[in-house]
This record gives structure tokens, sequence and C-alpha cells, in this order.
């Protein structure tokens, strides 16, 4: 009987690196990818175009064909953009069968606003298991095995746990938590604090004002979770303070890209251009004005930020009101 494998649906950095620590950990993975260029390069060059350099492992086999990645699969861990989870899980419900269990690691929310598991009782039934996996992390330096930690987060203790076991490894540190609405509003709000803080580093503010930005963007964040039915501690887990430091301080973050390029003086279109790949934070700051509104809240860094993503306000006058 064939070892029972692990499907990994998405095969940009992240997904790859994760399919690549589940592979270390000695398990079999089929890594899903609906391009088929890229899919012949990882089958031919056992390389993935997203983390050059790095060797895939032989058990970590590619596939391209979702119906055959997962063939004798009980646990699936989908790692695509926002907006396209809803119709990658469509694409996944004729081929659904008990007691398959789903995991993922996309950040951000379901257009319009919805969260991840909102979407999947919608699509796959309440009944599915499930859990989210986030964290700061960077692929690339996942990919090279320097130290990362991450926070598993599922209602259910049990499944939490056994997604903790298959990632654990002394360089990869897997926190759990019964949070998941927390684990994923701190997955959205940092990609837009993260613009925010790029911005005003772009445009020459200091220390003071980025580490300001910052504290008070966690505020929001927490008020936000809060009100959705998060827990406060949540936020300071991985998950929250940390993947906020991270992506707010670090130039390998797309979002942070974004703000410089904004804080510099470009305009939207041509800082997407700039960065030329997805920023998430982008997608993101128009959904959560949105949950803002709709709990009546005073959230002024994520409002000033989608008046200067979508209403023209110049990013030094939005910098500016947050003081």
């Amino acid at each position: 009987m064939k070892q029972e494998a692990v499907a990994v649906l998405g095969a940009g950095a992240w997904g790859t690196a994760l399919a690549m620590v589940l592979a270390q950990n000695n398990h079999r993975v089929h890594l899903w990818e609906f391009d088929h260029s890229h899919y012949e390069q990882l089958k031919q060059q056992h390389v993935s175009r997203y983390l050059p350099g790095h060797i895939l492992p032989d058990t970590l086999l590619p596939f391209c064909d979702l119906a055959e990645s997962l063939e004798n699969v009980r646990d699936v861990l989908v790692v695509v953009p926002s907006h396209v989870f809803q119709t990658t899980l469509m694409n996944l419900r004729p081929l659904w069968k008990a007691p398959m269990r789903l995991a993922w690691a996309t950040k951000g929310l379901i257009p319009p606003n919805r969260l991840a598991q909102e979407v999947i009782n919608d699509v796959l039934g309440p009944q599915v298991e499930r859990a989210i996996v986030t964290g700061p992390t960077f692929a690339n330096e996942v990919a090279q095995g320097l130290p990362s930690a991450v926070l598993v987060a599922s209602p259910d203790k049990a499944y939490a746990k056994a997604w903790a076991e298959k990632l654990s490894r002394p360089y990869f540190h897997v926190e759990t938590s019964q949070d998941m609405v927390g684990a994923q509003v701190a997955g959205v709000v940092k990609n837009v604090l993260a613009i925010a803080t790029g911005m005003c580093d772009g445009l020459g503010y200091g220390a003071n004002t980025r580490c300001a930005l910052m504290t008070r963007g966690l505020q929001e964040m927490i008020r936000l979770g809060e009100v959705m039915g998060a827990k406060k501690d949540t936020f300071l887990t991985v998950a929250g303070v940390g993947d906020l430091i991270l992506t707010c301080t670090d130039n390998q973050s797309r979002n942070r890209r974004f703000g410089l390029a904004l804080g510099q003086g470009q305009t939207v279109e041509e800082a997407q251009a700039t960065v030329g790949l997805l920023v998430e934070g982008y997608h993101n700051t128009q959904a959560l004005q949105g949950l803002a509104e709709q709990y009546q809240l005073n959230l002024p860094i994520i409002r000033n930020m989608y008046e200067v993503l979508t209403q023209g306000l110049a990013a030094k006058t939005a910098v500016e009101q947050w003081w």
C-alpha cells in the first residue's frame, strides 16, 4: 500500500517552501501547479522559478492535473492568493472525498471581505476539518533552512497538533491555537500596515515614525479582530506582532516595497509595476475598510490607506493626518 501523501495546492514561493518542509519531514508531497510551463520546469529541473537555487526533494512530486494531485491524499494544504481561493475550492469540490482534511496558508480576505472558513463552509461544508498556517515567514529563508516560526490555528486541537507535527523541523518552530479568526485578521491587516510603513519610509520619515505607526497599527488590528470574535492574545503571537514586524521592516516584503514606491512619488499603478508581483495588501485594503464601516470602527490608518489607494489621497497628506 502506498504511503499517504500530502497535497499542496499552489506552487508559488510559499507553497513550494512549505512543500519542501513537508518533504524533508519524510512526507510524500504532491505539489499542484496550474501553470503548465512552470509544472514542466518543476518536473524536469526539480527547481522552482520562485525559489531558484533550491533543489526540490525527491519525495516532492509536481502535478498539473488537480485530480491526480489528490490521489491517495488525506490532508490538503491550499497556498494560493486570496483572490483565487474560492475558485480553487470550487475546483476541489467535485473531487473532495471524506476523510480529506483542509488546511490553508493563504493570507488575505476572500473577496469581497470574507474570512476563509466562511467560504469553506459554503463550498465544502461546515463538517470539513480545517486549519490555517500563518506567521512571519519569507519563503526563501524557509527554503534555506533559516530558523523560522509559524502558528497553526484550528478549532480542533488535535488537528492543529497534527499539522504542527507534520511541519516541525529543528529550524521550523510551530505554535498552535484555536483562534482562527485572530490568525486570519492578523494576516490581512499586517499587509496594509506594511504598505503604510513603507510609504512613511519612502517619504523620508524616521525610525520614530515607523515604530509609532506599527504600534498604532497593531492597536487597529486588535480592535478589528476583537469585534469579529478574535482573542487579543493571538495578536501577541508570531501570527500577530511577529508577522507585523517582519512585513513592515524588511524589503523582502512586497507590501513594504509597494509602500516605499508610493512614498517616493509613484502612482498606484507605477508602484504595482515596480513590485511586479501580487501585492495582497493592495487587494485587501478596500475589504478592510468595508469591515471597519460594517462594525462602525474608526481605524485611521486603514481608512487613509484606502483613500490613498482608491481615492487619490496624497501619501504625505495621509501620513500627516495620522498624527
